[in-house]
């Protein structure tokens, strides 16, 4: 697909996204704190890291019983969504730390868990952040390569009625696939459509490092443990498997929910690549919060329920999204914008699957129940 320019119209309304700024800006100034996470993030991080690598150290030299090898592996597949939700999603922004240094290590623990660094910030913070819920330019509406029909303007197939069924499994396929195939794939698109994140002409060198951080990736992860287990090579492997699934399901959820729901609006730009709404309201329009009074959710997705804080300051850490929100909700209210949020992760995860629904109907059927609900 094409990749066109889209332009944000500066109107819809002007002063909205400046006076949140400097609100914005006022508060962090009135508290004198840094928008990065600093401490706390890398108090954060020592647990997300042992999260993962205990339980594997423990795998490579103990003789386990089966229930505790297996148990380790879920384990570590919760510690891989750490990683990603907690590390390197704030490094990538250069929210983690206001040290360079400290930021790039977070950013960089994208390797640890087999994924390549430069792919997801094109994915990510290129397209994603910048083109939110366009279809054609944010990726993350391209899932599946079609398996998954996730907005109205992607081609419908028959096979889509039953997406509400099999998409929750596919979901938890996410890693396993990003670790093995999507990276090598997405480095081959990004490059044709010109918007790979790191400038460089010589796709050599995009491919030897990708090609090179993920054999170290197998290496640890695969190579390693067979040699050194005590257990049967078969064990080790499903184990392997039920860790990506766990941490699939997870992330591919965490932000699901937050874009892919009926509130999450997805407009699409005019024949000029024009678009309706700055991009600041884009913002709005097109994400949704969820369960952000529940301290727990809020540690455990790394504030990733707190999307709408996200988007709009992705350079500042999850840890002050609770204190910000308030800020941003009112300052929506007052301009007469949207604040999209469920109060309940379960409520959201409803939203999500009646999404998945609707999205399988076959469009005109869809557009005759829509007018007969009035």
């Amino acid at each position: 697909m094409q990749h066109t320019r889209i332009k944000y119209s500066k109107n819809l309304p002007t002063a909205f996204f400046p006076i949140l700024k400097q609100r914005i800006a006022a508060y962090f100034e009135e508290k004198n704190i840094a928008k990065q996470g600093q401490w706390r993030l890398l108090l954060k991080s020592v647990v997300s890291l042992g999260t993962l690598l205990v339980p594997y150290f423990i795998l490579l030299f103990f003789d386990l019983s089966d229930p505790i090898i297996f148990l380790l592996f879920g384990i570590m597949g919760v510690g891989m969504t750490f990683i990603g939700m907690h590390m390197m999603h704030e490094g990538c922004h250069g929210a983690y730390h206001s040290n360079r240094w400290i930021n790039l290590f977070a950013a960089n623990t994208m390797y640890l868990v087999g994924g390549d660094k430069t792919i997801w910030l094109t994915s990510h913070n290129v397209l994603h952040h910048s083109y939110t819920n366009i279809y054609g330019h944010d990726v993350d509406l391209e899932a599946g390569n079609g398996i998954i029909r996730l907005t109205e303007h992607a081609e419908w197939q028959a096979k889509h009625r039953y997406q509400h069924i099999y998409a929750f499994f596919l979901y938890s396929l996410l890693t396993l696939t990003w670790v093995f195939l999507t990276d090598y794939i997405k480095l081959r698109k990004f490059r044709k459509r010109k918007v790979l994140a790191v400038r460089n002409p010589d796709a050599r060198v995009h491919w030897f490092r990708l090609i090179a951080y993920k054999i170290l990736s197998y290496t640890f992860w695969l190579v390693i443990p067979l040699f050194l287990i005590q257990f049967a090579a078969w064990k080790y492997l499903l184990g392997f498997l039920l860790m990506h699934l766990v941490a699939g399901i997870i992330l591919t959820l965490v932000f699901q929910l937050a874009h892919l729901t009926e509130e999450a609006e997805m407009p699409q730009p005019n024949e000029s690549g024009n678009m309706e709404h700055s991009w600041a309201v884009h913002q709005l329009e097109t994400t949704a919060n969820w369960g952000t009074h529940n301290s727990l959710w809020n540690w455990f997705t790394g504030g990733l329920n707190h999307q709408i804080e996200h988007h709009l300051f992705p350079g500042i850490s999850h840890v002050h999204y609770p204190a910000i929100a308030p800020i941003v909700k009112e300052t929506a209210k007052e301009f007469g914008l949207p604040y999209h949020e469920f109060d309940k992760m379960s409520d959201a995860l409803k939203a999500h699957y009646d999404h998945l629904k609707e999205m399988g109907k076959k469009p005109e059927i869809s557009s005759r129940i829509a007018v007969e609900n009035g």
